[in-house]
């Protein structure tokens, strides 16, 4: 992609064009009010210019997004993000969960009660960059690691029942995208589980940076999420006897693998 230059601003999403060339779609764009950030042969990804008066004030970001005329088409659209969300301490780098401190759990109603259970085996690794919105988070799960405290029915649920672990063997997580929210950073992702992967948000609460007594680099990270266990092909007995949703829970604190070059660690300002 050709580099443009980028104006102070907030990132707001990519459009792609039919028939128009890239000069003109960069002229639409910024004659609508905003910034360019960079100009590819078929899509554009643009920062919302604080100081251009947009043709449609008096709308939201995202409104006014959708509102560029055609042949112009949006193929997606980010949440406006303030231009400044601190994250003290945000150290740019590659992260291990480590076993020890971290936890995956999930739970669903299960009669007039709530079913609890964990995997003990997994791996999570997490990526941050520099612009936090192009972070990743990669996560894989031994299925067979099952454990809700009752031998007899961490073997059903191993069972062509419900995981078929012989089948399917691991859950995949892989994100696809990272944005702000009015109500935090939220992870967008595909889930793969029991043979079917699915577009599953991941709602994460950074929890801090910082160093250990023994000059380790460690952050934590607290995410959650919801699906529809029929979704995956896992629907038996689902109604009276147990529900279909099922909440998961990430609780994971990392250690720093590798640091980016020239990473201060002062905290992400946006």
């Amino acid at each position: 992609m050709g580099e443009a230059e980028r104006l102070p601003g907030e990132h707001i999403g990519a459009f792609t064009w039919g028939t128009e060339s890239p000069l003109r779609c960069r002229a639409a764009c910024l004659g609508s009010g905003f910034a360019l950030l960079r100009v590819g042969e078929h899509a554009c990804e643009m920062f919302d210019n604080p100081h251009a008066q947009a043709a449609c004030l008096g709308v939201s970001t995202t409104a006014r997004a959708a509102q560029l005329r055609p042949p112009l088409v949006w193929s997606h659209v980010v949440n406006f993000v303030p231009s400044t969300v601190p994250i003290p301490g945000y150290v740019v780098g590659a992260w291990q969960a480590e076993l020890s401190n971290s936890e995956v759990a999930f739970s669903l109603r299960q009669l007039v009660t709530k079913l609890r259970g964990r995997f003990t085996r997994f791996n999570a690794t997490i990526v941050t960059s520099e612009n936090p919105h192009d972070s990743s988070v990669a996560v894989t799960l031994d299925l067979a690691s099952v454990d809700t405290g009752n031998e007899k029915r961490d073997d059903h649920l191993r069972s062509p029942d419900f995981f078929e672990v012989d089948r399917h063997p691991s859950v995949t997580y892989n994100s696809t995208g990272v944005r702000h929210t009015d109500g935090g950073w939220v992870v967008d992702g595909v889930l793969t589980l029991h043979g079917v992967a699915r577009q599953v948000p991941l709602t994460v609460v950074v929890n801090g940076f910082g160093v250990d007594s023994a000059g380790t680099s460690r952050a934590r990270f607290s995410a959650t999420a919801e699906i529809k266990r029929s979704e995956f092909g896992i629907g038996r007995w689902t109604g009276a006897v147990a529900g279909d949703k099922v909440k998961i829970e990430l609780e994971l604190e990392a250690v720093l693998l590798e640091r980016a070059e020239g990473d201060s660690a002062a905290g992400y300002r946006g």
